[in-house]
């Protein structure tokens, strides 16, 4: 993946089974989480087949990565933009500055209001529950898992 813009990213993967088949493929089940540097590029993940020499669905037209959706979420990293706008300033004696002072009421880093399902909790922290099951962390407003389809508490 690339980024090629000012603004380091988090970025979230969900890889889920189109159909309740198997699949012939190691693949990260519960998805993964990782942060991509502005003006960076960074492998993701590597996905090997467990049956190197198997074909199934190769008669239908279809690959195994065909049988697999992808889910991807990228939003500005807030937290590493503040730091290193922190670390940036500096003050008379060459040391870092303080904080401004804000009024806590402005959505900067939250993405665009207009973009459907957008949801600035979806990495983390009381935005998210883990499913008993199979502890894939989840958007707290789902009521089942988005992995195992349990019943979320």
């Amino acid at each position: 993946m690339q980024n090629d813009s000012q603004l380091p990213k988090l970025v979230d993967v969900k890889l889920k089974p189109k159909e309740a088949k198997a699949i012939n493929l190691r693949y990260p089940r519960s998805g993964f989480k990782t942060k991509l540097n502005a003006g960076s590029c960074k492998i993701l993940s590597l996905i090997n087949k467990i049956e190197p020499a198997e074909a199934d669905g190769a008669e239908a037209g279809l690959t195994e990565m065909d049988k697999l959706e992808l889910l991807l979420k990228v939003k500005d990293d807030v937290d590493k933009i503040a730091k290193d706008t922190e670390i940036q300033g500096s003050n008379s004696h060459g040391g870092p500055t303080a904080p401004e002072p804000t009024s806590g009421t402005h959505d900067i880093g939250t993405g665009p209001a207009d973009y459907a399902g957008f949801d600035p909790n979806d990495f983390g922290g009381s935005g998210e529950t883990a499913c008993p099951v199979c502890t894939f962390l989840n958007p707290s407003s789902n009521k089942e898992c988005e992995m195992c389809q349990s019943k979320l508490d």
